[in-house]
């Protein structure tokens, strides 16, 4: 397994991000996983797939919500022949965590 550090680029005055992900069906590549230091949201808005996490394998639908902690590996692979839209969200988790005596920062 090939796993890859993604380096995402988020604002400093407000490390958040959202944005369209398409993903074009493939063949049989080998996967690659990725990891990332922020946080993950993605909707499955239409095709079907399969996304791997932890060693398990999960097959996503249309409605599907998936999330990410900042340090999971994971991969996607489109199911069908049609590409799988997701919109994504992306945040640094200070955002909703900044140490063991805040657990939730009510500042956003």
């Amino acid at each position: 397994m090939n796993v890859v550090n993604t380096v995402l680029s988020l604002s400093e005055s407000f490390p958040f991000n959202a944005f369209y992900s398409i993903l074009q069906p493939a063949g049989n590549e080998p996967l690659s996983y990725h990891w990332h230091e922020c946080f993950e949201i993605s909707f499955v808005k239409s095709g079907k797939g399969i996304y791997y996490v932890n060693g398990h394998t999960y097959t996503m639908m249309p409605g599907d919500i998936i999330l990410f902690n900042n340090m999971e590996p994971h991969a996607w692979h489109s199911g069908s022949s049609e590409p799988i839209v997701h919109p994504v969200i992306i945040f640094d988790p200070s955002l909703i965590w900044k140490g063991q005596d805040n657990v939730i920062d009510s500042e956003y």
